[in-house]
């Protein structure tokens, strides 16, 4: 048996609030700011703000289903998906000096709380391996890119 080393939790049923989900730097264009996607390895189909992309790239070419997908299991709410869009994403490195590049099939739905949620479907191909400790994810794919990811905290 080996003992965690970490500090002790106090008890208090208030631990999780440290802890909520991942953020990793994105750039939707390859001069942009960037700005924080949510990666979930629980989600298996990687989902957009339709409102929200198209705000940043009014000239994206959007893409119908054949048919519609319903998604449930993002807060309380189920989404439907009718349309996606195959856009090339850049993850910067910290200082900026470098990009991975990776182009994937993003979903589109309405009312996305977190606006940017890659999944399984774009985690596992591009090999992104989040080391939370160190505050990097490697991108496998991209010849070992390490890219920023910080965990942001549950509000009370």
């Amino acid at each position: 048996v080996i003992t965690s080393h970490t500090e002790p939790i106090p008890g208090t049923g208030d631990e999780f609030r440290k802890f909520n989900y991942l953020e990793i730097g994105v750039r939707l264009a390859i001069d942009s700011e960037a700005i924080w996607g949510c990666p979930d390895t629980g989600c298996g189909m990687s989902l957009v703000d339709i409102a929200w992309l198209t705000e940043r790239i009014p000239q994206l070419r959007i893409l119908n289903r054949a048919s519609s997908m319903r998604v449930k299991g993002i807060g309380s709410q189920s989404h439907v998906s009718n349309s996606f869009v195959v856009i090339t994403m850049y993850f910067p490195n910290s200082d900026g000096s470098k990009l991975g590049k990776v182009t994937r099939e993003l979903h589109l739905v309405e009312g996305l709380g977190c606006k940017l949620l890659l999944g399984t479907d774009i985690i596992k191909p591009e090999e992104i391996i989040p080391d939370v400790d160190r505050g990097i994810a490697r991108i496998g794919a991209c010849e070992d890119i390490e890219v920023p990811i910080h965990v942001v905290a549950r509000g009370r």
